[in-house]
């Protein structure tokens, strides 16, 4: 299974209080897509830790998602940003013999790092991320949820 790795940074202020939000997104496929447009997640206001969804769609011939859903969030808070987020993704058109294809059951980790104004990073309860420099060695869990 090829990985594909994407990593985006922002910042969101609240008042006198400043988080750093690093969206990293991870993308495991079968085989490689050329993606035009990757769209991060909004950080919903309600977190106060870091997470993470495991998501499931397709690909149609014209390159946009289909069927996009978060198969696991380790909060659920989560699920509609990402949701959100990976219908405005784009791919290239995909063509098998010169036919454009559509792909199934391609899936996508997307996680939301936290970290206080220190730089350090908020982990949720199940300790979440576990290497936050290593997004691919976090990702190995959305295998159990997207079989």
């Amino acid at each position: 299974m090829k990985r594909l790795r994407l990593g985006l940074a922002a910042t969101l202020l609240s008042g006198a209080s400043s988080l750093l939000i690093a969206l990293n997104v991870v993308a495991h496929h079968s085989e490689t897509y050329d993606t035009i447009t990757r769209v991060p997640p909004a950080m919903p206001p309600q977190a106060q830790t870091s997470g993470y969804c495991c998501m499931l769609y397709d690909i149609d011939s014209e390159g946009v998602p289909q069927n996009v859903s978060a198969s696991y969030c380790s909060q659920g808070y989560y699920a509609a940003p990402s949701i959100t987020a990976l219908k405005k993704w784009r791919y290239a058109k995909t063509k098998k013999d010169g036919s454009p294809v559509m792909s199934k059951r391609i899936t996508t980790y997307m996680s939301f790092y936290l970290a206080d104004w220190d730089g350090n990073i908020i982990r949720d309860a199940n300790g979440f991320p576990k290497n936050p420099k290593n997004a691919t060695e976090n990702s190995k869990s959305c295998d159990q949820y997207v079989g």
